[in-house]
């Protein structure tokens, strides 16, 4: 028993007022800084590889997994591929107006991964090691519209809900069909 405003009291209702005081100074609203839309767009895509045959440009990559800040991914809607002609090799600076898009492809993966990992939550179990199927993060663009001799910068964008990546995939190529010359920009 303890003296609290002059009447005899329980020590439990004391220690039990002080835990309510405690708890609500340390819960008191502490909010994070906002994070700016462009750290959550979607880091450049993964294992990008060049092939050239003797008409075409072929592109594949795989998903992006992770935002501009290094964290999981939670929005990315697909790639945009752009393209622009350059009239000779010296030319790189490139208005965005010069390019056109030769490819809008939608990424699912993150959908998918989702309800993999309902089901699995349902059922008790891991979800950490889950991963989306092969298909679905596997992507390719084939340009067709080439001539030999011809120099061309690619950009590979992903984008989300808000905006498209600042870590682009930048190529320059001097097509040659199979002996074609590949930089890449970025």
């Amino acid at each position: 028993m303890c003296w609290l405003n002059g009447k005899k009291t329980p020590i439990f209702s004391v220690a039990l007022l002080l835990a309510a005081v405690i708890c609500s100074i340390v819960s008191c609203g502490y909010y994070m800084p906002p994070i700016p839309p462009e750290d959550l767009a979607p880091e450049g895509v993964r294992n990008l590889k060049v092939d050239l045959t003797e008409k075409a440009v072929i592109f594949s990559w795989n998903s992006s997994e992770k935002d501009l800040r290094g964290k999981p991914l939670k929005d990315l809607k697909g790639y945009k591929v752009y393209k622009a002609k350059l009239e000779y090799l010296e030319e790189t600076l490139l208005d965005e107006d010069r390019f056109e898009k030769i490819a809008d492809l939608k990424d699912t993966h993150l959908e998918t991964l989702r309800k993999l990992r309902k089901k699995a939550e349902a059922k008790g179990k891991s979800t950490r090691k889950l991963k989306a199927p092969k298909e679905e993060t596997t992507f390719s663009v084939k340009d067709t519209k080439v001539e030999k001799g011809g120099i061309y910068i690619y950009r590979i964008v992903p984008y989300n809900t808000e905006l498209e990546s600042e870590k682009a995939a930048v190529f320059r190529i001097t097509f040659f069909g199979p002996k074609s010359v590949v930089e890449r920009i970025s």
